[in-house]
């Protein structure tokens, strides 16, 4: 089990350290384990948060009864897409809400770029459904043998593997086509979400109120939206009503709980979010807190995935001129 669970791990961390691959708590990774288990990324957490101890749930996978606690980790809740993990073949299981793919997958003319786009790798594309029971059971009724690619209109895409490698490397693949299609590439979009991290004039700062996770949905969405004019094609919205059912869906209510920090998280999560979600030790919050700093953007290179002090300096070298700097 280590040794997957630290695949796991490792394709996670991959993934969610590009903004361009995961916005926020978005996306969710999972390796079967041996006696009919899977370890899927808990609900609400970030990729980049995923260690071989922390980070998810284990389930049983005929019956997704919860088994995080039986096998001796933190009680965290499981994905609300759990279900097509189970679901797919393969080993492991990479999800993703990625800005080229999506420029595909949020135009009313992508579907005509996927058969170039999608050459030699087994996919199946699935029209927008509600994440959870609704995507599940759209997928169930199109999903056949052999298929390696779910691709998700206005949501993601998701890669089955049986190696963490092969898994990241259809993942790398389908995007860079979908870049290379629309004309655009990963430097662009670096470009583009620092462009829109910088305030231009004052109400930005006092009525928006953005924080890292939305700054980095919106930055995707912009540069969609950028990516389809320059390509004169239109996007396709989410219908009204799946967004009034999703309004209302408790899972959605959960996730927001938990990218928000409050002080408790509902369910199983018996620890403050910081604690439960993300460990940072005291030294390193405060240093992180003096200085601006999100302590989720740092490694985690302490003992049991924390963040220490250490990692939030080297994120401050990287990001910051020294006068600046509250020691």
């Amino acid at each position: 089990m280590e040794g997957l669970l630290k695949e796991l791990a490792r394709m996670s961390q991959t993934v969610g350290k590009r903004v361009d691959y995961i916005q926020g708590g978005g996306g969710n990774t999972s390796v079967k384990l041996d006696g009919g288990l899977i370890a899927v990324k808990a609900s609400g957490l970030k990729l980049r948060q995923v260690t071989e101890a922390h980070g998810f749930a284990v389930v049983e996978r005929d019956t997704l009864k919860d088994v995080t606690a039986e096998q001796g980790f933190t009680p965290l809740r499981p994905s609300v897409e759990t279900g097509l993990h189970a679901l797919l073949e393969g080993r492991f299981v990479l999800h993703t809400h990625p800005v080229y793919a999506n420029a595909v997958l949020c135009s009313k003319g992508g579907a005509l770029r996927l058969p170039d786009i999608m050459r030699g790798i087994e996919y199946i594309t699935v029209p927008y459904r509600n994440p959870g029971s609704e995507l599940l059971a759209s997928v169930k009724e199109r999903l056949r043998p052999g298929v390696r690619a779910i691709l998700m209109e206005n949501h993601g895409v998701a890669v089955t593997a049986d190696s963490a490698d092969e898994a990241l490397r259809v993942h790398e693949l389908i995007n860079a086509r979908c870049a290379e299609s629309y004309g655009t590439t990963r430097a662009e979009f670096d470009e583009f979400y620092a462009a829109a991290c910088k305030t231009l004039y004052p109400d930005q700062s006092a009525y928006l109120d953005l924080t890292d996770d939305r700054r980095e949905i919106m930055a995707a969405v912009m540069f969609i939206h950028h990516t389809l004019r320059n390509n004169r094609e239109e996007a396709r919205a989410i219908p009204p009503e799946s967004l009034a059912r999703m309004a209302n869906d408790e899972s959605t209510k959960y996730r927001k709980t938990v990218l928000m920090g409050d002080a408790h998280t509902q369910d199983n999560c018996q620890l403050s979010i910081v604690n439960c979600q993300l460990l940072v030790s005291p030294r390193a919050r405060a240093l992180a807190e003096k200085n601006g700093v999100d302590a989720s953007l740092a490694a985690n290179t302490g003992p049991e995935g924390r963040v220490i002090e250490r990692d939030v300096r080297d994120l401050m070298i990287k990001n910051a001129p020294a006068p600046f700097w509250v020691l």
